[in-house]
């Protein structure tokens, strides 16, 4: 389980892909993001549909989650 130290780490300095919306609501979001992540396989093709990632971890867990979340999440992931 990630840390509330290892997040806040994190967010300092990270390059983050629009940062005029940078937004966190909750250290919760990225541990969320993080574990769908997580619980992913990889596969060596392309999916059918494009959609936002942000939008398929959000339906999975239940609430909003951001583009901040998801991009700290992958940043700390191993994979």
């Amino acid at each position: 389980m990630l840390t509330d130290k290892e997040m806040n780490d994190a967010k300092i300095g990270f390059k983050y892909q629009h940062p005029s919306d940078i937004l966190h609501e909750h250290e919760d979001c990225i541990r969320m993001a993080y574990e769908w992540l997580d619980a992913q396989t990889t596969i060596k093709t392309k999916p059918k549909h494009s959609r936002a990632l942000k939008h398929i971890i959000e339906k999975w867990a239940g609430r909003y989650i951001s583009q901040s979340d998801v991009e700290i999440a992958a940043y700390l992931h191993p994979k």
